[in-house]
């Protein structure tokens, strides 16, 4: 949704908001008045229909938000706005409280990799920097990329193996 979307609903929340005070203070001074039940019956109409207004602009305000199922870091944005989005994923949230890194390697190391074994880790970027950290998961089985099966594991990187967490 757009902003001027977002604002229009919450527009139309506060004009149903209002519009359900008014009919309810009408219903209660007709009530009160001793006015007859065709009056009454109108009046309670009025706050039953408002009373739906409300709930419909509460729920297409509500319709506008994103709520991430955790907290993290917004690594990607894959819509523009006003652009019609499918099903897909559109944002890329990363929890970076916890350095993962996801591991391949080659079929044949399979015997030099399982949960707790240390590891140092050597990026091609920062080749002067060595971070240390555990295994924490390995695939029961093969993956299969281009047509290479890896063995692919998630470490888990010690949180004092580097000064600057941000630097990953």
């Amino acid at each position: 949704f757009t902003e001027d979307e977002i604002a229009s609903a919450d527009v139309e929340l506060s004009l149903a908001s209002a519009t359900l005070v008014q009919a309810e203070a009408a219903w209660q001074e007709l009530g009160e008045d001793g006015l007859d039940d065709a009056e009454v019956g109108l009046a309670k109409q009025k706050v039953v229909s408002a009373e739906i207004q409300l709930a419909l602009a509460e729920d297409e305000l509500e319709s506008t938000r994103l709520l991430a199922p955790f907290d993290g870091t917004v690594m990607a944005v894959n819509a523009n706005e006003g652009e019609i989005v499918g099903s897909g994923s559109i944002i890329t949230l990363a929890d970076l409280s916890l350095p993962l890194l996801e591991v391949f390697l080659d079929e044949t190391d399979l015997g030099m990799i399982d949960v707790g074994y240390r590891v140092e880790v050597f990026f091609d970027a920062m080749p002067e920097e060595i971070f240390q950290g555990e295994v924490v998961q390995v695939d029961p089985g093969l993956v299969v990329v281009s047509n290479v099966s890896y063995v692919r594991g998630i470490v888990l990187l010690d949180a004092d193996s580097f000064a600057k967490p941000q630097v990953l």
